[in-house]
């Protein structure tokens, strides 16, 4: 997925498959970066899930309305509404 599949889906949320119990992650951001090399596109999905349990970084398989993705989540912050995870997209950009 590019960056403008992440922007359509913010606010959606993702089933985690995990050994444990069932978890469910949020679409809080994207963030383009800006200093991504030409030719790449370079950017950040951030998730909200629950303060309990924080999960360790690891590759995960997220589950969408109508997409599953395999992602590398590293979990980067603890806020008021739970624990924020990330993943970092570096592409390169089709040349059209």
């Amino acid at each position: 997925m590019d960056i403008t599949e992440f922007q359509k889906r913010l606010g959606a949320s993702f089933a985690l498959k995990t050994d444990g119990p069932a978890f469910q992650l949020q679409l809080d951001q994207v963030v383009e970066s800006p200093q991504a090399p030409t030719g790449y596109a370079c950017f950040s999905a951030e998730f909200i899930g629950p303060a309990q349990p924080v999960l360790p970084q690891a590759t995960y398989c997220l589950i969408g309305e109508d997409v599953m993705l395999e992602l590398f989540l590293v979990p980067i912050e603890r806020q008021s509404q739970g624990i924020r995870y990330q993943a970092i997209f570096n592409q390169k950009r089709d040349p059209a």
